[in-house]
């Protein structure tokens, strides 16, 4: 299973109905993202990889944790970047029809 970690610092910013902004003190904290997700190749060169998981933040107090803690979800674009320069160079066409005919 795929997992994430990470370290920065966090605040929060509250905006008040006057327009005046008040701002927590900067805190440390920490990230934990168990995942998993799945690949698909749309052409040699380029797919796509959608996944699930869970955002678990670390070395932070009880109720932060509590409401930052929950599922994520996402979908992104994927270059296959050897395919690609095979491409550009000319070694290959850019949409290829290798295996959608007998021959």
């Amino acid at each position: 299973m795929p997992l994430q970690a990470g370290l920065g610092n966090a605040y929060v910013e509250y905006a008040s109905p006057d327009g005046s902004i008040q701002e927590t003190l900067h805190d440390s904290m920490g990230v934990i993202e168990p995942s998993t997700n799945v690949q698909m190749r749309i052409f040699r060169w380029v797919g796509l990889v959608a996944g699930a998981g869970w955002w678990a933040p670390v070395f932070v107090n009880r109720t932060v944790r509590k409401e930052l803690s929950g599922p994520i979800f996402y979908l992104r674009g994927k270059l296959f970047l050897n395919d690609l320069v095979a491409v550009v160079r000319g070694r290959e066409r850019l949409f290829p029809q290798k295996g959608l005919r007998r021959e």
